[in-house]
């Protein structure tokens, strides 16, 4: 099972989730409430038997000065 971190594809919306998927492939077609897709940002594999998942408050992303998503 992998954890991913996923941005928000427009510029203006700030969404950021942390989803449990199975396969990077279950993310296909996902999309935000905004109607713009996702940008996959982090994945790390979760290994530990019998652990739970919580879920984390959703950060809020600073855009940098000059950087504009690809």
């Amino acid at each position: 099972m992998l954890l991913v971190t996923i941005l928000c594809s427009d510029p203006g919306c700030e969404k950021e989730r942390e989803l449990a998927v199975d396969d990077l492939d279950d993310l296909e077609g996902f999309a935000c409430e905004c109607g713009h897709g996702f940008v996959l940002v982090a994945v790390a594999e979760l290994r530990e038997a019998g652990g739970e998942l919580v879920s984390l408050a959703p950060r809020r992303r600073e855009a940098a000065p000059g950087r504009r998503a690809a």
